[in-house]
């Protein structure tokens, strides 16, 4: 099977298994023979398809892959990342800190891809508030957010922080001072662009 029409049919699976509201619909699972294994949250879990989802439409412009973007966008502002940009474990019910630095990225990738500047305004309070608790001073970012002083962390936290916050910070700048800009023209180069 092609691998567009492998990610057509899985996409279609998850919009018939989950919705935002309920989350997977685990008996309907079960009667499939599958088990379903909870994991700490939204953010944790489902949220972290977002940023593959947009690279998917941007490639393929997958109508239903961009559907499925639009309501983990949806439930991650509404519930989690909010417009202060704070982070609390409360609200994003994970400590994880590569969750949350996996999707925030996706935000950022989400909101560029839309030109939402509201979105990006709102990513870009998250790396400035909300992400002090997941890093240290330099940007190492440990395993868990609020982990006293360690070395035990995950340099792709560290990774994702720096790229695509840079991408969020310098769209949202534009954004700010150019009210229209196309802000794609920020997202970083990939290891086929260079």
């Amino acid at each position: 099977m092609p691998a567009r029409e492998l990610a057509e049919r899985s996409i279609a699976a998850i919009l018939g298994l989950w919705t935002p509201k309920r989350g997977w619909d685990v008996p309907r699972l079960e009667a499939m023979g599958l088990h379903y294994g909870p994991c700490e949250g939204f953010i944790h879990g489902v949220a972290r398809m977002l940023g593959p989802l947009v690279k998917l439409y941007s490639t393929t412009r997958s109508a239903k892959a961009l559907e499925l973007a639009l309501l983990l966008k949806g439930r991650a502002i509404a519930e989690s990342c909010l417009t202060g940009g704070d982070y609390t474990p409360q609200r994003f019910i994970t400590r994880h800190s590569h969750s949350v630095a996996c999707v925030l990225p996706s935000l950022a990738q989400t909101a560029e891809l839309l030109n939402d500047v509201p979105l990006l305004l709102r990513v870009k309070a998250f790396y400035d508030n909300g992400l002090c608790e997941m890093r240290d001073e330099i940007g190492w970012s440990p395993e868990l957010a609020r982990e006293p002083q360690t070395e035990h962390g995950e340099c792709n936290n560290t990774g994702d922080i720096f790229t695509r916050g840079q991408s969020a910070w310098c769209s949202a700048a534009t954004a700010m001072d150019h009210p229209g800009a196309d802000l794609t023209f920020f997202q970083p180069l990939s290891p086929d662009d260079s």
